[in-house]
């Protein structure tokens, strides 16, 4: 167990310093990375990734997948409470006496995005795998394409706490056979050609909720969805899926329901799709 550790900690720096060591004065080298400072802007002092090797005896590898959806009880293998934190980067390592290995991640969407997080963990798997060749290198090049605003004399004030407001959170599994014929509805209705999965499944689950508020209600009700869109594909030319950093934007579809509407579940689809063709049009 203390080989494991030591290799996956090694591992781990080395991922780091192959891939994201960069010596350009406007890019941020995230192994010698810095902290959020008045959550405005990040003070590079150099404080580096916070990283934490847990032993975990109680419970077997296998329960904590198949628990996955508890969202709860996963916090307990991340590095620190989601949200709110300086820190930019940080894992969290726990070795399970089966020989199991979670790792819970945590990286700051001040300075990059899920796409991000993805790129680094793949390139940290295939440095433990010893595979080099397949060793993604990260872009820190997105200022060049998205200059950055100088907002010092400005009155915003950048906000990354999640508001109090009480959210639901439901989880839904829909089998491929499902989601193919959700899929094939929509293209027979010839509203839209190519509908993604995420359109198909989401224009369904709107449709019902729709239909359980406006029952609820007296009145005309605008309802909305809203998908975040990977925008490194959708620029022309195509910026590189390993570009580093928030590149991705809101794609927003709204519909106003009322007596005079039965909003279709094709025509619900079909706002989704442009709401997410728009974000390529841009």
């Amino acid at each position: 167990m203390h080989f494991m550790h030591t290799l996956t900690r090694c591992q781990f720096a080395r991922t780091l310093h192959l891939n994201y060591l960069n010596s350009n004065r406007n890019s941020i080298a995230v192994d010698r990375a810095g902290r959020i400072h008045d959550n405005s802007f990040v003070d590079c002092n150099d404080a580096g990734v916070e990283l934490i090797e847990t032993e975990v005896h109680a419970t077997n590898v296998l329960d904590v997948i198949k628990d996955s959806c508890n969202a709860e009880k996963l916090k307990q293998y991340l590095p620190m409470e989601p949200y709110g934190e300086a820190v930019l980067l940080a894992v969290q390592i726990n070795f399970f006496s089966c020989g199991g290995t979670a790792i819970g991640t945590c990286l700051s969407h001040k300075i990059a995005d899920g796409t991000s997080l993805v790129t680094f963990i793949n390139a940290w798997a295939s440095t433990c795998r010893g595979v080099s060749d397949q060793i993604v290198q990260a872009s820190f090049d997105l200022a060049q394409h998205f200059p950055p605003k100088d907002l010092s004399g400005t009155s915003l004030t950048p906000n990354i706490v999640l508001t109090n407001e009480k959210i639901v959170t439901k989880r839904f599994i829909f089998d491929k056979e499902k989601v193919a014929a959700l899929r094939e509805a929509v293209i027979g209705s010839q509203l839209i050609k190519t509908p993604t999965r995420v359109e198909a499944v989401s224009a369904y689950i709107w449709k019902h909720f729709m239909e359980v508020a406006e029952g609820k209600m007296n009145k005309k009700k605008m309802f909305g969805a809203l998908h975040i869109v990977n925008l490194r594909p959708r620029t022309s030319p195509p910026l590189s899926q390993h570009t580093f950093g928030n590149c991705w934007s809101a794609a927003i579809a709204l519909f106003t329901a009322d007596d005079n509407n039965n909003h279709e579940y094709q025509d619900l689809a079909k706002e989704l799709g442009l709401g997410r063709s728009d974000k390529r049009n841009r």
